[in-house]
């Protein structure tokens, strides 16, 4: 029976109720809140009677998160219009939230949506301002006859020394917290986050090789000079 049922009559689960047909156990209470839902099953008492495979009901509910136009045409096939007078209607348990979600559009809406650029830009900087930083000591060996393609490479791989480590522990929280969600939205959330890292690490790698890029030799004695 609902809570505010089982309220009045000062009863709970294991308790017994008498009615017309005898005592009957109280098996458990459900809350069914006023927060603008259908009314009806408020304050109301739900009995379970074995039915047939013909047996008709006045009301059929249909379980469904993100309901599509073809669900809201499926549950139609439940009624059954023969002998009825009243025309059978179709509605929504609780449409306080509006009466149709599309979940689709609302997830590429986020705010989050851009956080991948977001984390490609911030990469590019931080690849890219230690390299900077660095412009006198590249400088001296473009000067020392190093060609600009090695030094490329060597930035690359003094980037990746402490970025693999860093994806791995970020990936594995992300995997981490994708597992709070559901099992069906646990691939799409777990993508969402593996985007900001992959962008986010090619961004350092970018940043780096535009930092290197543009530095020249013969600037050198002007680095020297800002140092």
């Amino acid at each position: 029976m609902s809570h505010d049922l089982a309220v009045t009559l000062s009863v709970t689960t294991g308790d017994s109720v008498d009615t017309k047909n005898g005592p009957v156990r109280v098996e458990g209470v459900y809350d069914y809140p006023d927060d603008g839902r259908a009314p009806g099953l408020g304050y109301a008492a739900i009995f379970i009677e074995p039915v047939t495979a013909s047996t008709m009901f006045d009301a059929c509910w249909m379980d469904a998160p993100y309901p599509a136009e073809d669900t809201r045409s499926l549950i139609w096939t439940s009624v059954e219009t023969i002998g009825q007078a009243a025309k059978p209607t179709l509605g929504q348990l609780n449409s306080t939230m509006g009466v149709s979600f599309d979940a689709i559009s609302a997830f590429n809406s986020r705010p989050s949506e851009s956080f991948p650029w977001v984390a490609l830009l911030l990469g590019s900087v931080v690849g890219f301002v230690p390299v900077r930083f660095r412009r006198l000591e590249l400088a001296s060996a473009l000067h020392s006859r190093i060609p600009k393609a090695g030094l490329t490479l060597q930035v690359m791989l003094e980037n990746l020394f402490w970025l693999i480590p860093a994806v791995l522990v970020v990936s594995g929280a992300s995997l981490f917290l994708s597992q709070t969600a559901l099992e069906s939205d646990f691939i799409s959330i777990a993508s969402a986050g593996f985007r900001i890292v992959g962008l986010g690490s090619i961004g350092v790698l970018l940043g780096s090789i535009v930092g290197v890029l543009v530095t020249r030799e013969r600037d050198l004695f002007k680095y020297f000079k800002e140092r």
